[in-house]
């Protein structure tokens, strides 16, 4: 796992617990939501139709990151 997912995911997952209130034993299915939801950001930033948004000048730099 690349360090820029790792350190998202972990992050996530760590507020998602939080906010539901610091449950025991539910790490696991808050890790697995926070992957969820880094794997649909990034399916959208390299879909045909994300990329359909931006002109031909636009960089990915350039654009909010999750």
């Amino acid at each position: 796992m690349d360090n820029e997912r790792e350190h998202w995911i972990n992050s996530k997952a760590y507020a998602l617990w939080e906010e539901a209130g610091r449950p025991e034993g539910q790490h696991r299915n808050h890790w697995t939501q926070a992957d969820e939801e880094w794997e649909k950001i990034n399916q959208a930033r390299i879909s045909p139709a994300a990329a359909n948004v931006f002109d031909e000048g636009d960089k990915w730099e350039d654009c909010p990151q999750p």
